[in-house]
């Protein structure tokens, strides 16, 4: 259907060749040479194109009258015949179909998106997401190639030690989004799971975000003031003067109850 479209829409632009020679041409009795040039023409019209190479050579003899004299009709005769109704083909919209089909075809539709009056942010980024994933599928079947079958096959050509074999890692097509990061991480955060103690994925994340690694020895020591200042803070210890002054004052004390219950004895015996 879309060969047939193609056809119809040239036609109709362009309209179709038509060619007029002699009626001897066309016979069955026509010469060697007469046959040759109607295949010629044939072949002529049947890959005309208005373009910049485009052309036609037609010879220049003309019909003679009844007295032999030339007149002004030519023996051949090349026009093209366009349509004689007057519809009209709006190209553009098949244009744009095809626009479409094609970028559908390597996963980058989103191109097309706010060219015309519909398109969201939301389409826009799964679109893109599902490009920016395809890319990455493409750049990890080359990557497993080249170690399979281009570097192991040179180090084992050199006879080299495999456990010092280089491996090909692909990077990061798809940018990470930060945002959609961060909200995860204040989740974790909010579940009691904290990560501040696990530098791999304190560097992972700097990673994503395009930063450079972490100072282990910076990082360790910061964690371990942030550890000291989350501390209770600690009981002081007694020393020997506190204990005798209380030891002191539990003997004061003592005495002062057994005076008082003296005092009471005393009293009731009067």
């Amino acid at each position: 259907m879309q060969a047939i479209e193609a056809v119809g829409v040239e036609r109709e632009l362009a309209g179709i060749p038509v060619a007029r020679v002699p009626a001897e041409y066309l016979s069955p009795d026509a010469t060697t040479g007469q046959v040759a040039f109607r295949n010629e023409l044939q072949s002529i019209l049947r890959d005309v194109k208005f373009n910049d190479q485009g052309y036609i050579i037609l010879p220049s003899d003309t019909y003679p009258d009844k007295d032999g004299a030339p007149t002004g009709e030519r023996l051949v005769d090349v026009e093209l015949m366009s349509s004689s109704g007057t519809r009209n083909i709006d190209i553009d919209p098949i244009i744009r179909r095809y626009q479409h089909d094609i970028a559908r075809s390597v996963l980058s539709e989103f191109l097309m998106l706010g060219g015309g009056s519909n398109g969201s942010y939301a389409l826009s980024k799964s679109k893109t997401d599902l490009f920016l994933r395809a890319l990455e599928s493409y750049i990890t079947q080359v990557v497993d190639t080249l170690n399979k079958q281009l570097i192991g096959s040179l180090w084992e050509l050199n006879s080299l030690n495999p456990k010092l074999m280089p491996k090909l890692v692909a990077g990061d097509v798809a940018p990470h989004d930060l945002k959609e990061l961060g909200a995860y991480l204040r989740n974790l955060n909010g579940a009691d799971i904290n990560l501040a103690d696990q530098p791999e994925i304190v560097d992972a994340l700097l990673h994503n975000a395009e930063l450079p690694e972490l100072n282990r020895e910076k990082y360790d020591a910061s964690l371990e003031v942030a550890r000291q200042a989350a501390k209770p803070p600690a009981k002081e210890e007694e020393t020997e003067e506190d204990e005798q002054e209380e030891e002191e004052v539990s003997k004061l004390a003592a005495l002062q109850e057994e005076v008082l219950k003296a005092s009471l004895e005393y009293l009731k015996d009067d």
